[in-house]
């Protein structure tokens, strides 16, 4: 067989006079150098784009360095400061002020020093939420990385330095007045951690919750959270099925009073596995909205949602359901908390932390219902001067005091789902409505219910009304209905005008 040719030689041969071996040569020599080719065609565009794209940039940072020249503020975020340092350096800006500063990671916020600036003013709260990081084991709340502390902000560090450090606190100034929360609920947080807050406005004006014997309440309950992993202290799957069931009966109660909107209702937990359980309970009867930070938590967990068909219209009047984390800074008038955790070990996981709590306790207007044991929740500090308190003023217990509106003075104890349905099945009492009904001056003969309520009611009594065209036979159909065009009921031997009988 003959020995395969050099390439140089190939390329001067026919294909006819060729091995196959020489042939397949060939062929791969022509594949690597249209490769080749291309490959340096593609460096060449590659590098005018480059080149386009670095002039295209420079005359957008020019463009951009005009409009912010003439600006007096500039609004950025901290991600968005990093992506333009060079731009901003250039302002020689002055004066810096961060918001909600507590909430920023230190790192991001040290990035933001830019050369030129002179006044940094950093806005918080340094008892509220921390920086979210993705490690606990870097955070303050993990033992062995309490060294790190990676999700304490800059702003708290100035605020309270390490006592190793021997450095004096740096000067700052606290709002003292809050004009949210009714007294008897900003009182939990001013007996724990802001002793100096005073309350201003009408809030101590706010109208008692309707369908409700007090505005501010713990139901105490000992039933157990639902079976997980005790050893995942931080797992985010946590779910206990009787607060399920009593939130979702309690946000129905108050919604049919017909005095909240379901958009002034909110309620809150701090587990993503309650969250899920709740707005599966709660997409059947309500329209609920979930925030996207939410959303996307559950994700990321691998706790999908399943898809409610719900309108635009129904959304803007959605009952809002979130977790404690994502609804900082966010209020509503009416607040229910489910606190999910429920065991013998007393193991309280995410809000064992002050900072937690004082979120949770601070979103509510007008009342605010707790639903969780108060025995593993005492482990915690914090949590046992809040019950203290609330055991002073009688706001805690086995049993929650529902209201009704015509009949203030009637107690309605409810402990269980089932006390709902049986003692406030209308959103009332279980005595009998009585009151006449507008359209048709029936009695009504539906449990005690809200007035709104009253006027939406079908009348089940026969309607009595004369059928058009018969004076001798009343309308078959109940008095909601519409009567009948024509009476139709039958009449034995009537003689008719032919002489004949029917």
């Amino acid at each position: 067989m003959r020995p395969s040719r050099p390439i140089q030689v190939l390329y001067r041969e026919s294909l006819k006079d060729m091995t196959i071996p020489e042939r397949r040569k060939l062929y791969q020599a022509w594949i690597s150098a249209s490769k080749d080719q291309l490959r340096h065609q593609i460096v060449v565009v590659l590098g005018h784009f480059l080149r386009a794209r670095r002039t295209m940039e420079d005359i957008r940072k020019e463009t951009d360095l005009r409009a912010l020249q003439q600006s007096h503020i500039i609004g950025v975020t901290t991600s968005g400061l990093a992506r333009i340092t060079d731009l901003l350096s250039r302002l020689n800006s002055k004066v810096l002020i961060c918001e909600e500063a507590s909430e920023v990671l230190e790192a991001h916020t040290l990035i933001t020093l830019l050369p030129s600036i002179e006044h940094l003013l950093l806005i918080g709260d340094h008892q509220q939420l921390r920086p979210h990081i993705a490690s606990w084991d870097l955070s303050s709340e993990n033992h062995a990385g309490k060294r790190y502390s990676f999700d304490m902000s800059l702003f708290e560090r100035l605020v309270l330095p390490p006592h190793s450090d021997g450095l004096p606190k740096l000067p700052f100034s606290t709002l003292e007045n809050q004009r949210r929360m009714h007294p008897s609920i900003s009182s939990l947080i001013r007996s724990t951690l802001y002793p100096q807050l005073k309350d201003c406005g009408p809030v101590a004006e706010y109208p008692p919750v309707s369908g409700m014997r007090k505005r501010l309440f713990w139901l105490d309950h000992r039933h157990h959270e639902d079976e997980s992993d005790e050893d995942q202290i931080m797992a985010t799957s946590h779910s206990n099925t009787y607060e399920v069931g009593m939130t979702v009966a309690l946000a129905k109660h108050l919604i049919s009073q017909g005095v909240y909107e379901s958009d002034e209702i909110a309620i809150l937990t701090p587990y993503l596995g309650q969250l899920r359980k709740l707005r599966q309970a709660l997409g059947s009867v309500f329209a609920v909205t979930i925030s996207e930070r939410d959303i996307g938590d559950l994700e990321n967990e691998g706790l999908e949602l399943e898809p409610l068909r719900l309108s635009k219209t129904s959304l803007l009047k959605a009952l809002r359901l979130s977790t404690v984390d994502n609804f900082q800074g966010e209020e509503a008038k009416v607040v229910i908390i489910s606190l999910v955790r429920s065991n013998a070990a007393n193991k309280v996981g995410f809000l064992r932390t002050s900072n937690r709590i004082n979120v949770l306790l601070s979103r509510a207007k007008h009342g605010q219902y707790i639903l969780g044991n108060s025995e593993t929740a005492r482990t915690v500090p914090m949590w046992e001067k809040v019950i203290t308190l609330l055991m002073e003023d009688d706001n805690i217990g086995p049993q929650l005091e529902l209201c009704c509106v015509r009949h203030p003075e009637k107690v309605i104890p409810v402990a269980e789902v089932d006390d709902f349905v049986t003692l406030s099945p209308e959103g009332g009492c279980n005595e009998l409505c009585s009151r006449r009904l507008e359209a048709c001056g029936h009695r009504c003969l539906k449990c005690c219910h809200a007035p709104h309520l009253h006027s939406a009611t079908e009348c089940l009594e026969p309607c009595q009304k004369a059928v058009s065209g018969c004076d001798e036979h009343a309308c078959p159909l109940p008095c909601f209905e519409k009567c009948v065009k024509k009476c139709t009921v039958e009449v034995p031997d009537v003689e008719l005008p032919c002489g004949h009988v029917s």
